[in-house]
Protein backbone atom coordinates (compact mmCIF):
# COMPACT_ATOMS: atom_id res chain seq x y z
CA UNK A 1 0.00 0.00 0.00
CA UNK A 2 1.35 3.43 -0.89
CA UNK A 3 0.48 6.25 1.48
CA UNK A 4 1.07 9.91 0.75
CA UNK A 5 3.02 11.90 3.33
CA UNK A 6 3.03 9.29 6.11
CA UNK A 7 4.58 10.51 9.34
CA UNK A 8 4.74 9.22 12.91
CA UNK A 9 6.40 11.71 15.23
CA UNK A 10 8.29 12.07 17.41
CA UNK A 11 10.10 8.81 16.73
CA UNK A 12 11.55 7.61 19.04
CA UNK A 13 8.99 8.80 21.59
CA UNK A 14 8.61 8.68 25.38
CA UNK A 15 4.91 7.91 24.88
CA UNK A 16 2.91 10.50 22.91
CA UNK A 17 3.03 9.99 19.15
CA UNK A 18 1.10 11.54 16.26
CA UNK A 19 0.33 9.42 13.20
CA UNK A 20 -0.61 11.31 10.04
CA UNK A 21 -1.11 10.26 6.42
CA UNK A 22 -3.22 10.76 3.33
CA UNK A 23 -4.36 8.08 0.90
CA UNK A 24 -7.25 7.02 -1.30
CA UNK A 25 -10.65 7.64 0.33
CA UNK A 26 -11.60 3.97 0.69
CA UNK A 27 -12.37 1.84 3.76
CA UNK A 28 -9.23 1.86 5.93
CA UNK A 29 -8.15 0.08 9.12
CA UNK A 30 -5.45 1.58 11.35
CA UNK A 31 -3.91 -0.78 13.94
CA UNK A 32 -1.04 -0.65 16.43
CA UNK A 33 0.75 -3.83 17.51
CA UNK A 34 3.56 -4.60 19.93
CA UNK A 35 6.35 -6.90 18.75
CA UNK A 36 4.62 -9.91 20.32
CA UNK A 37 1.74 -9.38 17.89
CA UNK A 38 -0.66 -8.09 20.56
CA UNK A 39 -3.06 -5.50 19.15
CA UNK A 40 -2.87 -2.26 21.15
CA UNK A 41 -5.34 -0.24 19.06
CA UNK A 42 -7.66 -0.76 16.09
CA UNK A 43 -9.77 1.79 14.27
CA UNK A 44 -12.02 0.92 11.33
CA UNK A 45 -12.70 3.89 9.06
CA UNK A 46 -15.49 2.82 6.73
CA UNK A 47 -16.13 6.40 5.57
CA UNK A 48 -12.46 7.40 5.36
CA UNK A 49 -12.06 10.89 3.89
CA UNK A 50 -8.50 10.36 2.66
CA UNK A 51 -6.79 12.26 5.52
CA UNK A 52 -5.86 10.74 8.89
CA UNK A 53 -4.34 12.31 11.98
CA UNK A 54 -4.48 10.79 15.45
CA UNK A 55 -2.47 11.11 18.66
CA UNK A 56 -1.68 8.00 20.68
CA UNK A 57 -0.31 7.68 24.20
CA UNK A 58 1.96 4.64 24.21
CA UNK A 59 3.49 5.33 27.64
CA UNK A 60 1.31 2.65 29.29
CA UNK A 61 2.88 -0.08 27.14
CA UNK A 62 6.28 -1.72 27.44
CA UNK A 63 9.28 0.11 26.04
CA UNK A 64 10.39 -1.06 22.62
CA UNK A 65 8.95 -1.11 19.14
CA UNK A 66 5.33 -0.58 18.17
CA UNK A 67 4.15 -1.33 14.65
CA UNK A 68 1.65 0.98 12.95
CA UNK A 69 -0.30 -0.91 10.27
CA UNK A 70 -2.61 0.79 7.76
CA UNK A 71 -4.74 -1.56 5.70
CA UNK A 72 -6.94 -0.89 2.68
CA UNK A 73 -8.47 -4.03 1.22
CA UNK A 74 -5.71 -6.58 0.59
CA UNK A 75 -2.91 -3.98 0.75
CA UNK A 76 -1.09 -2.91 3.90
CA UNK A 77 1.53 -0.38 4.97
CA UNK A 78 3.56 -0.69 8.17
CA UNK A 79 5.96 1.57 10.03
CA UNK A 80 7.81 1.03 13.30
CA UNK A 81 7.75 3.48 16.23
CA UNK A 82 10.26 3.16 19.05
CA UNK A 83 8.96 3.84 22.58
CA UNK A 84 11.81 4.68 24.94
Amino acid sequence: LKLNAFSAFPNPTPGQVTVRFTSAPVATVVSLFDLNGRQLFREELNAFSGTYEQQFDLSAYAKGAVLVVVQQGEKAFSEQIVVN
